[in-house]
Order: C-alpha cells, then sequence, then structure tokens
C-alpha cells in the first residue's frame, strides 16, 4: 500500500537557485524568457535567485520537500515592494543579456503577488501545490494583506482551474508580456497573529513611534536588568504605560538609566524591519514564543529593531527610531508584593509623518 508522502515547507536559500530558477521559466514560459532573458534564460534566472533584492530571489521563494529533498517552489513578495525589487532585477538581465527592456508592473500594493508557483514533474499530483498556496496565503496573512494575487495566461485554463479549486476569483484582465492574462485573487479573511498582550491595538495602529518605542523599552529592560518582556502594557499616543516583573527594588536612578539607555538607542536611528520566519526559526534567534497560543500559524512575523530587539508582533511602527524623538519616563511604581514595576512614559520630539 502506497503511503501519502510528508510535505515540509521551508524558507528557499541561495543554494534553491536552481529550482526556483525553474519555477520563474515556468510562469513566464519558454518563448517569453527567451525574448527578454536570451537563449540561457535559466542561467539569468539562477543568478537572480542567488540574490538578496530581486523579484526572484531565494528570500522571496519557500520551497516544498519530501524526505528533505526539494520538489516544488512558490516565489511571491508584497505587491507594494514591486518598485523595489524590479530595478536589481532589470539591471541584473541587462548585465547579463545586454538587453534592456521595459517591463509592465505585474502587481500592486495591497495583494501578496504569486510570482511562480512550480512542482517537479514528477512529484506531480501529490498535493505539493496545494501545500505551496497554502504556506503563500499564511505569509499574506502574517504580513496584514487581505489577498493574494496572481497573473494566469488566457491559454493556460489547467492552471487557471486548479487556483479557481483552491478559492481564488477571477477580478479581472490584464495584458502582460504581450499575453493576454487573468487577474485572480485569493481573498483572505485574518485571525489575529499572536504578539505581546493587553495593547490597545486601536492606538498601536494609530501612532507608530509610541509602538516602535515599546519595542526598545523592553529590550531594554532584558538587557540592563535581565527581567523579562512587559507583562503588561497600555500604549496610547499621548502617554503610556508598562509593566515589568523585576527581581529589585526599582530606584530613580534606575529609572533615568533606563530612559538614557533608550534615548542612545533612539538617537542611533536604527532601521526597523520585518521578516515572516517559521516557529523554530523565531526561537534560533531567541524571540520568546512563551505566548503563543497552541493554534497559531506556523509562520509567524518578527519586528527587528536594528540588531538591538526582535519579537513578534503585526502592529505599525516607524522606518528608523530617529523618527521617535525621545522618551520621557515621568513616573514609576513598584508593587513589592507581585513584584511588578511600572513605568509611565510620553514621547518628544517625535519626527513621525
Amino acid at each position: 500500500m502506497e503511503t501519502t508522502p510528508t510535505i515540509s515547507i521551508r524558507k528557499a536559500t541561495p543554494a534553491d537557485a536552481e529550482i526556483i530558477s525553474k519555477a520563474v521559466a515556468g510562469a513566464l514560459g519558454d518563448e517569453s524568457s527567451a525574448y527578454y532573458c536570451g537563449n540561457d534564460f535559466l542561467g539569468v534566472f539562477r543568478q537572480a535567485a542567488r540574490m538578496p533584492h530581486t523579484q526572484y530571489s531565494y528570500a522571496n521563494a519557500l520551497i516544498a520537500e519530501i524526505d528533505s529533498v526539494p520538489v516544488g517552489v512558490a516565489v511571491s513578495y508584497d505587491g507594494e515592494k514591486l518598485k523595489e525589487l524590479k530595478p536589481p532585477t532589470l539591471s541584473l538581465i541587462s548585465e547579463m543579456t545586454g538587453k534592456m527592456h521595459e517591463i509592465p508592473d505585474e502587481t500592486e500594493a495591497g495583494e501578496w503577488y504569486l510570482d511562480s508557483l512550480y512542482v517537479l514533474p514528477e512529484h506531480r499530483g501529490k498535493g505539493i501545490g496545494k501545500k505551496l498556496l497554502e504556506a503563500v496565503a499564511e505569509k499574506a496573512r502574517v504580513m496584514g494583506l487581505s489577498a493574494v494575487g496572481l497573473l494566469v495566461d488566457f491559454d493556460n485554463p489547467k492552471a487557471e482551474k486548479l487556483y479557481l479549486s483552491q478559492g481564488f476569483s477571477c477580478q479581472g484582465e490584464k495584458d502582460f508580456l504581450g499575453h493576454a492574462m487573468h487577474h485572480l485573487r485569493l481573498f483572505i479573511h485574518n485571525r489575529d497573529v499572536p504578539t505581546e498582550p493587553v495593547f490597545n491595538a486601536h492606538h498601536k495602529e494609530e501612532y507608530p513611534p509610541m509602538h516602535t518605542v515599546e519595542h526598545v523599552l523592553s529590550g531594554a529592560m532584558v538587557r540592563l536588568f535581565g527581567t523579562g518582556r512587559s507583562v503588561s502594557a497600555h500604549v496610547e499616543q499621548k502617554k503610556s504605560r508598562m509593566d515589568f516583573v523585576v527581581d529589585f527594588v526599582p530606584t530613580d536612578e534606575d529609572l533615568r538609566k533606563l530612559e538614557s539607555e533608550i534615548n542612545r538607542v533612539l538617537d542611533e536611528d536604527l532601521q526597523v524591519s520585518y521578516s515572516v520566519v517559521t516557529k523554530e526559526e523565531a526561537r534560533q534567534i531567541g524571540v520568546d514564543l512563551n505566548r503563543i497560543p497552541d493554534d497559531a500559524s506556523e509562520m509567524v512575523r518578527i519586528v527587528r529593531v536594528g540588531d538591538y530587539d526582535a519579537c513578534l508582533c503585526i502592529g505599525r511602527h516607524v522606518e528608523h527610531t530617529g523618527q521617535c524623538g525621545h522618551i520621557d519616563l515621568y513616573a514609576h511604581a513598584y508593587d513589592p508584593e507581585t513584584g511588578r514595576w511600572r513605568v509611565r512614559f510620553r514621547l518628544l520630539g517625535e519626527t513621525f509623518g
């Protein structure tokens, strides 16, 4: 009796360039690939896959494996990022082929774009494509986008049938690379992604500087005093408070030390970035997963403040810590019965917006 293979999904690495190149060529078709990239189009796509900031980069790819052997790949990215990914892609094509093309935008802000989906011929019919589609939809959900979008050629009804069977619907038509395409979308019903608890979600979404400073404050507590992250917080635009469990009696000097450390980090103007990783990858970089519900998704969203702090979060943040201005820790209180230290703070001189 034949057993059903176990399919696992992981993030791609530069070593996966070969299978990624096949996915991209399969999505474009040999004719279009050769027209834009020359006869060695697979070589061009392999090089693009090895680079970190192209449309076809390994950084945008998920790999399906059976028994640790790659059998499929999905290349996808935030449609809003196309304006950043396309120039280095076209520059590479020009450098390797001498060809310079004007290629229309295939996606836009507001959707997670599925650029390429490919399964090795000998492994088709095993549900691998479905698993990859589910993983791509999960990435979109974790990143807070409401839909996965893709283009499918009018002359490829078999592929369109597959996508429609997985919940995609046709949202219109588009001409791309000289081909008539259907624009399909899968709309995602987001459920909450775990983040640090007891946040006022409305204000967290409304004012990124204060929410970014919350991350820095938690990180500073861990670094300076060896505590855990906040056990509760109320984050507002004008004034906020956070509670920490500590094993010492905090003093005014401790408060000033904490304030100085946070402002030092803000003055460094560190970049705030996002990534979607597996739970295991999050554990490996030291992210606290203890508060994640048992039914949480396998993919989680990490927010990094330079190399200073990393934690789970789906809220909005500034792009650089310098936009937050300075923090003013204007009051604090310690409860000896619970060991909780409540810190109250506000921001001064922020430049966000």
